[in-house]
């Protein structure tokens, strides 16, 4: 639902799964599934809706948020390589979409033109 953009629509599943994910003792969860869980939170506010999480649920999501999810590194540079190659400048490296970095590490966009805003 999260990334088909259909949250609000079905708003009332998404806090009942919400709920019952919070509910649950944090040690069940792994790094990826706070990942998960911030990036649903994440899309929920995209779409308007707003996620509450338990104080302890919150810190680990936003804790999992900042690590890289690593393995692209050297694809990324060869991109770039190619694209200074061809003149294209403006670009930047690991931009966030956010005003003020709430995505952490999780959201940020590998390559993006800024001036043309396309990622």
């Amino acid at each position: 639902l999260a990334v088909a953009g259909r949250m609000k629509e079905n708003e009332r599943a998404v806090e009942v799964l919400w709920k019952e994910a919070n509910r649950r003792d944090e040690d069940r969860f792994v790094e990826k599934e706070w990942q998960q869980l911030k990036l649903v939170s994440l899309f929920a506010g995209s779409e308007g809706m707003e996620l509450e999480a338990g104080e302890v649920h919150q810190r680990k999501m936003d804790e999992a948020a900042l690590h890289t999810i690593s393995g692209s590194e050297t694809f990324e540079n060869n991109v770039t390589k190619v694209l200074e190659r061809f003149d294209f400048t403006g670009f930047k490296r690991e931009v966030s979409p956010f005003d003020q970095g709430e995505g952490g590490e999780l959201l940020k966009i590998d390559i993006a033109f800024e001036k043309e805003q396309v990622a």
